[in-house]
């Protein structure tokens, strides 16, 4: 699904790691979070999408495209879109069975070659939920954020609770304060308001995969809220 970008308002209080922690706390006890999937529900999720349809989708964007009856080059990208789509539709039936026999465990209406098929995706058998413990139930709900992040893994909760600490510098799945250069270059001071937060087109998180920036939001000149705003998630 990709990388989810958020903004969160948290009250100020002078050590921006313990602002973090209590931030955290609240989203954790409020479940707003991306919950992790199971086995089952991945498998499920592999039937809805079949690739094919998807190929054929895209030749059809490029058949669209302004003067591509004309160009060779797009006439190419839809002939190898079509190709996919042909290739992807004749193995699907087969996909279907593979995918049907991780979630039951019951490989005895797989073909011989299928069988073999089966033996070589071991990063798919962990996914059954007769064959993989772990993914045999629904995840129990974390008793704590550790736990959750366990579960999540790198698809990561979409939210603040990717973050592991504060850091001077960015660094993967820290938070790291926003410039005075960048602040201005953003808000037109250093001290912005909640109003200019939300009003103001924030692309510069686009860039900010794993990472977040955080900086004090003013009120009546005043340090009010830490603001986070960051992307996470996979």
């Amino acid at each position: 699904m990709g990388a989810s970008g958020w903004t969160y308002f948290t009250p100020y209080q002078p050590e921006a790691s313990a602002a973090l922690q209590e931030l955290q706390r609240q989203v954790f006890a409020s479940g707003q979070y991306k919950r992790p999937q199971t086995g089952p529900e991945l498998l499920n999720q592999i039937q809805q999408y079949n690739p094919a349809e998807i190929h054929r989708k895209t030749a059809e964007s490029y058949r669209r495209l302004p003067g591509a009856g004309d160009s060779a080059e797009i006439q190419t990208m839809i002939a190898r879109c079509e190709q996919m789509a042909a290739a992807a539709e004749a193995i699907w039936p087969r996909t279907c069975r593979l995918v049907e026999a991780m979630k039951t465990g019951d490989t005895s209406q797989l073909a011989a070659d299928e069988l073999r098929e089966f033996s070589l995706y071991p990063q798919l058998l962990k996914l059954s939920p007769s064959l993989s413990r772990k993914h045999r139930k629904p995840h129990r709900p974390a008793k704590s954020i550790e736990e959750l992040r366990e579960q999540a893994g790198e698809d990561g909760t979409h939210s603040i609770l990717d973050i592991l600490r504060i850091s001077k510098k960015r660094n993967h799945a820290t938070a790291s304060p926003l410039s005075e250069k960048l602040l201005n270059q953003h808000f037109g001071t250093v001290e912005p308001s909640r109003e200019q937060v939300e009003t103001n087109d924030l692309t510069f998180a686009e860039a900010l995969n794993w990472q977040a920036v955080f900086f004090a939001v003013f009120h009546a000149g005043e340090p009010a809220e830490w603001a986070f705003i960051g992307s996470s998630g996979d």
